[in-house]
């Protein structure tokens, strides 16, 4: 890939992905086709703000593991798919994704298959095939994922690298830095899926 202007075509589709990516954060107008996808989000959801512990009341009780969740000062309304491509470019392992996409693909089915089914639960739809096919679409994921991917290496490359520091281990020190803030995996990884979805996002708008 031609490295030498990601970031150039990158910031020609900085301002859109933006507003794409945060349709409720400053104009009440223009984001209609949003509207029904807005949810609570997190705003900020990298491993350091997640604990979990494995917990098991009795010995006839399957072991559950607990989740809680700390620092919400960016907590507010906007898309799903936002949080979900903050959560895996900061906090999935390099192992777990891939340069081809596939890696993430398998995140996003299995995040989709429990959204859908949480759905229902919760009377958003009468079954998960209404889910699927009406209310929320796994490809309307995919899109708004791609483009919330866009959106986290617009400021990753603009202003998070500074804090850039290789680890060859975990540490306490960083235990708070994002993958993509200790990770040359990480960072190859972004970078490629970057070059990718800039050249998909071109080629989706120049059709339309």
């Amino acid at each position: 890939m031609d490295i030498q202007s990601l970031g150039r075509r990158l910031e020609e589709v900085a301002a859109i992905v933006g507003r794409e990516s945060h349709p409720f954060s400053e104009e009440p107008k223009g984001n209609d086709e949003y509207l029904k996808y807005r949810t609570l989000i997190h705003g900020d959801p990298k491993h350091a703000n997640f604990f979990f512990r494995r917990r098991q009341v009795s010995d006839d009780e399957e072991e559950k593991i607990e989740v809680g969740v700390i620092d919400f000062q960016w907590s507010g309304f906007g898309l799903a798919a936002t949080d979900v491509a903050h959560h895996i470019t900061s906090a999935i392992s390099s192992s777990a994704v891939s340069l081809d996409g596939k890696g993430e693909d398998y995140l996003l089915d299995h995040y989709y298959s429990c959204l859908s089914k949480e759905l229902v639960k919760f009377g958003v739809g009468k079954n998960v095939e209404e889910i699927e096919t009406t209310i929320f679409p796994r490809e309307v994921l995919q899109k708004q994922y791609e483009v919330a991917v866009l959106d986290v290496c617009r400021i990753v490359f603009a202003y998070s690298w500074r804090r850039w520091k290789a680890e060859e281990k975990p540490s306490e020190e960083s235990f708070n830095r994002n993958a993509y803030n200790k990770s040359l995996d990480s960072v190859l990884w972004l970078v490629t899926r970057c070059h990718v979805l800039v050249e998909k996002y071109n080629s989706r708008h120049s059709n339309n």
